[in-house]
């Protein structure tokens, strides 16, 4: 993906860790075409140790990017309309490149949603067909991850 347009508007998303002070955000797979962003809150411990967690869940995904933090200033997030100093959150409401998916013979018809999050560790952005779904983990669980290959 090139650099986006600065003239494009991010939007907050309206979730319950779009203005934590500090953030860890990690992708871990749970299929071939399903990715869950984890967000945790950060301290003086390690992130997974670190609760509440949030389990972004999105299905169908078409694109995944993950950014190193200090990797992402090509994208130019800070000069989009919308971009807010601390927001970690957003939708990317009229992304360039959801007109270039609607075309595609899988998607035609289905609603697209383009989602950035901002982590202090790491930068996530996902296309999905599906919109994301959240679920906040109080406590430490396992998540078995199986591929057939």
């Amino acid at each position: 993906m090139a650099t986006p347009s600065v003239k494009t508007e991010l939007v907050r998303w309206d979730v319950p860790f779009a203005e934590w002070r500090g953030l860890s955000a990690w992708v871990i797979t749970e299929s071939s075409d399903s990715f869950t962003i984890v967000v945790a809150p950060l301290s003086d411990k390690r992130p997974e140790d670190n609760y509440p967690k949030y389990l972004i869940r999105f299905a169908k995904v078409i694109t995944l990017l993950a950014y190193d933090e200090a990797c992402a200033t090509h994208r130019l997030y800070y000069k989009m309309s919308g971009w807010t100093k601390g927001l970690r959150a957003y939708k990317w409401i009229d992304s360039p490149w959801l007109d270039g998916y609607r075309g595609c013979h899988e998607i035609r018809g289905s609603s697209l949603f383009h989602y950035v999050i901002f982590g202090d560790d790491n930068l996530g952005e996902v296309i999905s067909v599906d919109e994301a779904r959240i679920e906040r983990v109080e406590e430490k669980r396992f998540i078995e991850v199986r591929h057939e290959v």
